[in-house]
């Protein structure tokens, strides 16, 4: 898989496991229950002490892509992530504290790097010294491919702000932008589908029973 965009991602963490009892709370079986629906991308988010999952992640969970996120600290956690079977690393804390290493992780990783950027009602972290606007486009000029846009302000209050992600689209033309933050049904999916959204990352509206994946994924398709 070249890149991320085209779809409804699935958000599994360890958090959401517990909502499956019927699953055994596994990754392994959680994966392949959205698998089985359609999905062929995922976003799996690890702690560093679960690492070592990924690669049985890999290896049960045939043609299925993984993005992997939770806490790289340098070049060499990532490619290690990679080696064990990911398909593509997410990259957030580090850039933004040492925004000069965005710049060595594209020369490094390419199409496989993910830089996910908060947005904190207009900044990227709650102490509103660096806004969201302003790094997006540092992050665009260092030439990454792949972005997740996490609108967190979103997180708290429910609902999509489309007004905003239309201004956060023009910003990042050219780059896969994907949406996440507070998605609750399908028309949320649809709106931001419309202004501009390559993929969706669902997480909580699914496993809640909010939003059905199957509908979701055919409707971003359609």
């Amino acid at each position: 898989m070249d890149d991320i965009s085209g779809c409804v991602i699935p958000a599994i963490e360890k958090e959401y496991l517990v909502r499956y009892q019927q699953l055994g709370n596994s990754y392994i079986k959680l994966c392949k229950y959205f698998q089985k629906r359609g999905a062929n991308l995922i976003q799996v988010i690890l702690k560093t002490s679960e690492r070592k999952l990924l690669n049985n992640l890999k290896n049960k969970l045939n043609n299925l892509n993984l993005i992997v996120g939770g806490s790289i600290n340098n070049k060499d956690e990532a490619r290690e992530l990679l080696g064990l079977g990911a398909s593509f690393v997410v990259v957030e804390r580090l850039f933004i504290t040492k925004p000069e290493n965005i710049a060595l992780f594209v020369k490094n990783f390419n199409e496989k790097l993910v830089c996910s950027v908060p947005d904190m009602s207009g900044y990227l972290t709650p102490d509103k010294k660096v806004k969201t606007r302003s790094y997006l486009k540092l992050v665009m000029h260092s030439g990454v491919h792949n972005i997740i846009y996490v609108d967190d302000a979103t997180k708290l209050k429910g609902g999509v702000d489309i007004k905003k992600f239309r201004e956060i689209r023009s910003i990042t033309n050219g780059s896969n932008l994907v949406y996440s933050g507070g998605i609750r049904n399908l028309k949320d999916i649809s709106n931001l589908k419309e202004a501009g959204a390559d993929s969706v990352i669902v997480g909580t509206a699914l496993h809640n029973g909010s939003i059905d994946f199957t509908e979701a994924s055919t409707l971003f398709k359609s």
